[in-house]
């Protein structure tokens, strides 16, 4: 092999290399920006992407719009604001599933089925419902029933109303867009109140719900934030066992208890 080749091989070794390199620095920078949201802020704009990864706008604008046309980050155009998408938001709570925090949740919920004596259950948001990953029973024998593995619609009940809660508002968007011919009438009509609705819960940090998806049933459900991702934590139980009274004190428990069950995941 001649000189001249040698030398077009070992420059084209090099350059190769040099684009192994600019790819994993931009999968990096990609990744940096990516952690930029979570859910005290989920939506951020060019600017302050800019100063959370100290990145140049050009990078960052370049990156941002990669991204978005990958599905993974939404942009509106009314606010030039960016957030995560619903795919991100899936992938999250995928993972939670992967780590096995339900032990410690779990004897929390013991401790509140004791002291409340109704039923507790945990809740995840999987393919855009609301599924229970955990409960733990009322001892009466007249208690709501909860079914591991059932996929519920977000739209109805407290613990769904949490997860919409904590969505961006591209999110909740993006979701209600996609469920928009499976929503019942009234809900149909009242979207934008249902938002206003969503802000109310998510200012309070709470949830109330009244037989919206059962019957003569009440329930109460607040967040659980882990690795940028929420569960739900409700307690519920049959309307007639429980008066405004009672509703406050549970009210009172649960948020208590998933305050109690925050500060030990930040550790």
């Amino acid at each position: 092999m001649g000189l001249y080749a040698k030398i077009i091989i070992k420059l084209t070794q090099k350059e190769r290399k040099n684009k192994l390199n600019d790819v994993v620095l931009s999968i990096q920078k990609a990744c940096s920006i990516i952690k930029c949201f979570n859910h005290e802020t989920p939506e951020l704009n060019l600017k302050k992407l800019c100063d959370l990864t100290g990145f140049p706008k050009s990078t960052v604008h370049r990156i941002c719009t990669t991204l978005q046309k990958e599905g993974i980050l939404n942009f509106d155009n009314d606010t030039n604001m960016y957030s995560l998408s619903l795919v991100m938001f899936e992938l999250g709570t995928a993972a939670i599933k992967k780590i096995d925090i339900r032990d410690l949740i779990k004897k929390i919920m013991i401790d509140i089925v004791n002291e409340t004596k109704e039923t507790a259950a945990l809740y995840v948001c999987h393919d855009f419902k609301r599924i229970c990953i955990e409960k733990v029973e009322s001892p009466f024998d007249v208690r709501q029933v909860v079914t591991l593995g059932k996929a519920l619609p977000l739209y109805l009940g407290s613990s769904g109303k949490i997860i919409l809660a904590w969505m961006s508002p591209s999110q909740r968007k993006e979701y209600f867009k996609m469920v928009e011919k499976e929503l019942p009438k009234q809900l149909h009509k009242n979207i934008e109140e249902m938002i206003r609705e969503l802000d109310r819960i998510k200012e309070q940090g709470y949830c109330q719900s009244f037989s919206e998806r059962v019957p003569d049933s009440k329930s109460v459900s607040a967040p659980i934030f882990f690795a940028n991702q929420i569960m739900v934590l409700t307690i519920l139980g049959p309307a007639a066992r429980i008066d405004d009274e009672k509703l406050a004190a549970i009210t009172d428990i649960l948020v208590r208890e998933t305050n109690k069950i925050n500060s030990l995941l930040k550790q």
